[in-house]
């Protein structure tokens, strides 16, 4: 029988997301960027909402390409708004188009998005060993300079930056909270000792 973490509910598309890709380290740049779209689609619904509109929020805004994005202008908002296969929300989806230059300003700064938001960790995935979802903190240290820092950048915006760093934090594996009594845990732990053998000592 396989064991999966108390909030991965009996639906596939949830089990799916548990099983291949949450805790697992992020390193693609359209991929981290996805998230952080989605991350801000998310804000007052379920992330399940969101993983069921995934597919059309990946053919709405170009396959997640940032400099695309970035290039919305209010025919494509309108165009947005009327899509009923994404949150039809004018304020999440204006944040998207404005997170999207400052992501591609801190690809710039840092030449690349990963570069940037694995520093907080020193390149290094977290493998936490929390044992029920009570135990899982609602941000850490690194979360919390993380969550400063895209504010600054403008990467998220102030009313939930908090949260979607911790988040992001979370999906991009570089702080793993899956517990561990779930197989998926196994996987992440081997591929995060992996990623530190190979990873440079300063």
């Amino acid at each position: 029988m396989t064991t999966r973490c108390q909030w991965a509910t009996a639906d596939p598309l949830y089990q799916a997301y548990h099983d291949t890709e949450w805790g697992v380290p992020l390193h693609d740049d359209r991929a981290l960027f996805e998230f952080l779209i989605l991350e801000g689609a998310q804000a007052g619904l379920s992330w399940i909402t969101i993983l069921r509109k995934r597919d059309e929020y990946r053919v709405a805004f170009d396959h997640f390409d940032p400099a695309r994005v970035a290039e919305y202008d209010e025919r494509k908002r309108a165009e947005l708004l009327a899509n009923p296969g994404i949150v039809r929300n004018r304020l999440k989806i204006d944040a998207a188009i404005r997170n999207a230059g400052a992501f591609l300003a801190l690809q710039d700064g840092f030449g690349s998005f990963d570069a940037y938001i694995w520093r907080f960790v020193d390149g290094r995935p977290k493998v936490n060993a929390w044992k029920s979802l009570a135990e899982v903190p609602a941000e850490t240290a690194e979360s919390k300079a993380m969550s400063k820092d895209l504010i600054k950048s403008s990467a998220v915006s102030r009313l939930s930056a908090r949260r979607s760093a911790m988040r992001l934090c979370r999906r991009s594996g570089w702080s793993t909270t899956i517990q561990p009594t779930a197989f998926a845990m196994l996987k992440c732990r081997r591929i995060a000792e992996e990623e530190q053998r190979c990873k440079p000592e300063d």
